[in-house]
C-alpha cells in the first residue's frame, strides 16, 4: 500500500512531535550553555585557587569544561576585550583572583567591589595565562551587601576643604576582602555638569560646586568614553561610578569610571 504526499507530511509532522515530547532537541548539560545546564559543582573562588594551588593538573582535570556555581567576593568588575567582567577573590589574600567574563551589559551596575557575589559558568584555560582557570558565559545569580556611597560634587568639595585626608578615606581607598585580599572601593559621584574639556581619552567633565577649589570631576572608561561625549552636555545632571581619585592638589573626582545613572 502506498501512501499520498499528503499522508507522508503527516506522517513525517508526526514523528517530528513525537520526538520533540520525548526530549529531542531540548538544551541539556553537554551543550556547554549555563543557562540550559544545571551546575557540576558549587564551590567558592577560595576554594578553586586553593586546589589549583595544592595540584594545579588536578584541579583542571576535574573542573575544566564543566560548569560551575561559584561564589565570592568581588575585588573588581568593568568591561575589557573579552566583554564585562568580574573577578573574585583568591586564595590567602593573593592578588590573582578567578576571573568571571559576564553576560550582563552594565555589570558596573550590578555588582561592587566588597560584595558576595554568586555566578554560574563554564570553566575554560584563560587565553592569556594558560595555566589559570576563567569562568566564561557566566550568569549573575546574586549579589548581596552593600553599595557604595553616594556624595554630591557639592558634598565631596564641602568635605574635602573641611579634612581632605578623611574625605579620601571615606570615599576611596583601599578596603579587604575575608581572605586578606586587598581591593580598591568605589564611589557614586552625583552633580551638574559645569565644564567639558578634552582629555587624554574623550573628556574630562567639571560638577557645579560652591567652591572654586578644589574642582570635582569625572573621566570615563574608553568604552564608555565615546557614548558620553555624544549624551552629555554641560547642565546635564548625572551620576558616575568608578574610583576616587586626586591626580592634582587641586582636583578630586572620579577616574575612568562608568555612568550610573542619566543624564537628566
Amino acid at each position: 500500500m502506498q501512501f499520498s504526499c499528503l499522508k507522508r507530511g503527516r506522517w513525517v509532522d508526526l514523528l517530528i512531535i513525537m520526538l520533540l515530547l520525548s526530549g529531542c532537541g531540548k538544551p541539556n548539560k553537554d551543550d556547554g550553555d549555563p543557562r540550559a545546564s544545571k551546575p557540576d559543582f558549587s564551590l567558592t573562588s577560595v576554594q578553586l585557587t586553593e586546589e589549583c594551588k595544592q595540584n594545579r593538573q588536578a584541579a583542571q582535570a576535574k573542573y575544566l569544561g564543566k560548569i560551575i556555581e561559584l561564589s565570592g567576593t568581588a575585588v573588581g568588575r568593568g568591561v575589557g576585550i573579552s566583554g564585562p567582567w568580574v573577578e573574585l577573590e583568591g586564595t590567602g589574600g593573593g592578588q590573582r583572583g578567578v576571573m568571571c567574563f559576564v553576560t550582563a551589559a552594565e555589570v558596573w551596575n550590578k555588582v561592587f567591589p566588597g560584595q558576595v557575589v554568586k555566578l554560574k559558568g563554564k570553566l575554560e584555560r584563560d587565553p592569556l595565562v594558560a595555566e589559570d582557570l576563567v569562568l566564561v558565559k557566566s550568569l549573575i545569580l546574586d549579589a548581596t551587601g552593600s553599595t557604595p556611597p553616594t556624595v554630591t560634587a557639592v558634598e565631596l568639595a564641602k568635605g574635602y576643604q573641611t579634612d581632605p585626608k578623611a574625605t579620601l578615606e571615606k570615599y576611596g581607598g583601599k578596603a579587604m576582602t575575608p581572605s586578606k585580599r586587598q581591593y580598591r572601593k568605589v564611589v557614586i559621584l552625583a552633580g551638574e555638569i559645569e565644564k567639558i574639556t578634552p582629555a587624554e581619552f574623550g573628556n574630562k567633565y567639571y560638577f557645579k560646586t560652591e567652591a572654586m577649589v578644589p574642582r570635582v570631576f569625572c573621566t570615563f572608561e574608553a568604552g564608555s568614553a565615546k557614548v558620553a561625549e555624544q549624551a552629555l552636555r554641560v547642565g546635564h545632571t548625572i551620576k558616575v561610578v568608578g574610583k576616587l581619585e586626586q591626580p592634582q592638589k587641586d582636583e578630586i573626582g572620579v577616574s575612568f569610571g562608568e555612568l550610573f545613572e542619566g543624564p537628566n
